[in-house]
């Protein structure tokens, strides 16, 4: 077992599952290291379109808040299962298929929606939209660790991720900003149209075909340097040892437990999100918006945690303290459904940021660490796909309210999991720790 001076990109490695580097170490690379950030720019910079976009949009349609819920369920659920089946195949070249065909499905479904207008034609293209792209999916962070293993030194790979979680965060505030400047803002004068929601979606498949490019061009060089560069496997099987059983099984509930809470208010919280992004006032797009940013800060929070409480786990169950409070306000403050994102918003993405790879660490065995995260994902995607399936049930009978207060029972008990079961004396210290 490794003392606490490991750091993030080592941390990162053992989640990211890409292979080890080469004895001499990976040559940066200027040309491929600027393609993949222009990936995650744009990465981020499309969610920013497609989310802005498309709540109104589904508005505009005359859906009413059941079935927006039932879309949101059956979407939600698609990227679930779609979690559960990713883990089980651990060839890169699945991987590289299984992007390459989600981004093409998406390119798909952006150019239905820029010419539809039909609304039988324009569901399931919104559907496929957000099945095959939707950001629970992980497909690209996968082939992301190897790629970025192969095209970087190990000692900048730190740098380079956390580069891109501010391209991406960045790219998504620029998207979400322009969309709403695009949809809301009418010259003087002139009486207000239906917003021009075929614009926002043909730049959406434009920068979507972009990225498909991108990744096809940037897999395809470095995949021959790391054929040709990368030790040969041991075959020899490994299995997870007894003496971990506990951090094992404490992880799995916690994920377990953290994701149906993710999945139960995920539907009402974007339902609310539409009703105050279409508000007539001219102020409540903006309003929405900049909320939306504010909750792309999360990860970036969790970090900043990491650093102060020295440990990922203490920081992650203040995160979800915090968030449970929050949903319970939340809960409570029907009809202000601005009250509601304001309080959402600030902590949404309540994510376990920094435990599996830290709870990894704890294995007697760092050959396990493929198997035991194997294991978190399958127990993550079935809480993702029970989550959807209550709040569908909570929202079709208006049941709001409840579906954050069953989120922030739930995120409790995942708190009291890790706080019996994990050793908090033991946790690494902050991975700023090397830059700071």
């Amino acid at each position: 077992m490794s003392d606490d001076s490991v750091q993030y990109h080592e941390l990162q490695n053992l989640e990211d599952d890409s292979p080890p580097a080469p004895a001499g170490g990976p040559r940066s690379n200027g040309r491929e290291v600027w393609k993949f950030r222009f990936i995650q720019g744009f990465h981020g910079l499309n969610l920013g379109l497609l989310y802005v976009a498309l709540f109104p949009f589904l508005e505009s349609l005359g859906l009413d808040r059941r079935s927006i819920g039932a879309l949101m369920s059956v979407s939600l659920l698609g990227n679930a299962f779609l979690c559960y089946f990713i883990p089980q195949w651990h060839e890169r070249t699945i991987h590289k298929a299984l992007i390459l065909g989600s981004h093409t499905v998406t390119v798909l479904c952006g150019a239905v929606l820029s010419v539809a207008s039909h609304r039988w034609a324009v569901l399931p293209a919104i559907a496929g939209c957000m099945v095959s792209w939707g950001h629970e999916l992980g497909f690209l962070r996968i082939l992301e660790g190897d790629i970025l293993s192969t095209i970087t030194s190990k000692n900048k790979q730190f740098e380079e991720r956390t580069l891109s979680l501010i391209l991406k965060t960045s790219g998504m505030s620029l998207g979400m900003v322009a969309t709403v400047i695009m949809l809301y803002s009418v010259p003087e004068g002139q009486p207000k149209e239906l917003p021009p929601f075929a614009f926002a979606f043909k730049a959406f498949t434009a920068l979507e075909l972009v990225i498909l490019l991108l990744v096809w061009f940037l897999d395809s060089t470095t995949h021959a340097e790391q054929v040709s560069t990368q030790e040969p496997e041991d075959d020899e099987e490994v299995s997870l040892e007894n003496g971990d059983s506990r951090y094992i099984t404490c992880l799995k509930w916690a994920f377990f437990l953290q994701a149906i809470g993710e999945g139960i208010v995920l539907i009402p919280w974007k339902v609310d999100y539409i009703y105050v992004i279409t508000k007539d006032s001219f102020g409540s797009p903006f309003l929405a918006a900049m909320l939306m940013i504010g909750d792309q800060f999360s990860p970036m929070l969790s970090v900043v945690l990491t650093y102060l409480m020295k440990g990922p786990i203490k920081s992650a169950i203040a995160m979800e303290v915090v968030t449970a409070i929050l949903y319970i306000g939340a809960g409570s403050s029907q009809p202000d459904t601005t009250k509601r994102l304001i309080a959402i918003s600030l902590w949404t993405t309540s994510r376990l940021y920094f435990v599996p790879a830290m709870a990894a660490r704890l294995l007697s065995s760092k050959n396990c660490t493929k198997e035991f995260l194997g294991r978190i994902s399958v127990y993550r995607a079935f809480g993702l796909c029970l989550g959807p399936l209550v709040a569908g049930v909570l929202t079709y009978h208006d049941l709001y309210g409840y579906c954050y207060y069953a989120s922030a029972t739930l995120l409790l008990l995942c708190c009291a999991v890790l706080v019996t079961c994990l050793p908090l004396d033991k946790n690494l210290r902050s991975p700023l720790k090397k830059i700071i």
